[in-house]
């Protein structure tokens, strides 16, 4: 797995667990 794709895979998790604690849509 490149780093890039590891990065985005992790920051998308991230994302979605934000928008899911705020509730917000960003």
């Amino acid at each position: 797995v490149r780093k890039k794709e590891r990065k985005a895979l992790v920051s998308e998790r991230v994302v979605r667990s934000i928008r899911r604690h705020t509730k917000r849509g960003r």
